[in-house]
């Protein structure tokens, strides 16, 4: 359960960096 938990918390956060990425990326692109 433990292991379930820090894996879905990790996953988040990668997607997190992810979506950051490609956002600052779109705003650097568009300028």
């Amino acid at each position: 359960m433990s292991i379930i938990f820090n894996n879905k918390i990790e996953i988040h956060f990668l997607v997190m960096v992810i979506n950051i990425s490609v956002t600052f990326f779109s705003f650097f692109k568009f300028n």
